[in-house]
C-alpha cells in the first residue's frame, strides 16, 4: 500500500531539507578572514584544522611509512635538514591510508574554499609528509620564483599542517620563520595547526 504524503509532511519534509542545506553550507573549515589575509599578502593561520585524533593517526601514518623505508632525505643539501615521503604514491596496506585520505580530503575542503576567495587554483594538491629530526632545518627560502615555467602550473598557495606530539613545548623547537619587507614573524607548530600563505 502506498499513501500520498499530506501537505503538512511535504512541508515539513521541505523544512528538514533546507535545515540540512543551511547546514552544510555553514560548515566551512576556514575561518572567513582567511582569504583576505592571504589576498594581502598575509599568514593565515588555522588553530586545531586537524583534530588530535587525526593528529596521532597522521603520525602513526608517517611512523610506520618510514620503518619501511619510504622516507628519503629531502634537498637541496646544506639548505635542508630533513626527510620527505610521497604518501599517495604507496602501499595502501602500509601505515593509516584512512587517516591521510581524511587529511587529503579535508585539505581539498581547504583549496575549494580558497579557490573561491582568491581566484583560480590547481585542481590537485601536492603534498608530502616531511619530517625534520632533532637539529633539523630548513634555511630561509623563496618558496616560488619566477621561472619560465608557465604560471597555471606553479605553486599559488602554500600550506603546512603541523602533526607535532601533544606534548609540543615552545622549548622543543621547529618555529616557521616567515620574512616580509621589513619584518619577520615566528609561527609555532602547534598540533593540528595550519599555516597557508601565498608563495607566488
Amino acid at each position: 500500500l502506498s499513501q500520498t504524503p499530506s501537505p503538512r509532511s511535504r512541508a515539513a519534509a521541505r523544512m528538514r531539507v533546507a535545515m540540512l542545506v543551511v547546514a552544510v553550507a555553514r560548515a566551512a573549515v576556514l575561518s572567513p578572514s582567511a582569504g583576505r589575509t592571504i589576498r594581502e599578502g598575509g599568514v593565515h593561520i588555522e588553530e586545531g584544522f586537524a583534530p588530535l585524533r587525526l593528529v596521532d593517526d597522521v603520525r602513526y601514518d608517517v611512523s610506520a611509512l618510514k620503518a619501511h623505508g619510504l622516507f628519503q632525505p629531502a634537498g637541496p643539501r646544506g639548505m635542508r635538514l630533513a626527510s620527505w615521503c610521497d604518501p599517495i604514491d604507496r602501499n595502501r596496506s602500509l601505515g593509516d591510508w584512512q587517516a591521510f585520505l581524511a587529511l587529503w580530503e579535508r585539505l581539498d575542503e581547504v583549496r575549494q574554499e580558497l579557490e573561491a576567495e582568491v581566484g583560480s587554483l590547481l585542481d590537485e594538491i601536492e603534498i608530502h609528509y616531511v619530517q625534520y629530526p632533532k637539529g633539523g632545518f630548513y634555511q630561509r627560502h623563496v618558496d616560488d620564483f619566477d621561472s619560465a615555467e608557465p604560471r597555471a602550473s606553479r605553486r599559488k598557495i602554500a600550506f603546512i599542517c603541523y602533526f607535532t606530539p601533544t606534548g609540543w613545548r615552545l622549548d622543543d623547537g621547529g618555529a616557521l620563520r616567515v620574512f616580509f619587507h621589513d619584518r619577520h614573524t615566528d609561527i609555532q607548530p602547534h598540533p593540528g595547526s595550519l599555516v597557508l600563505l601565498d608563495s607566488a
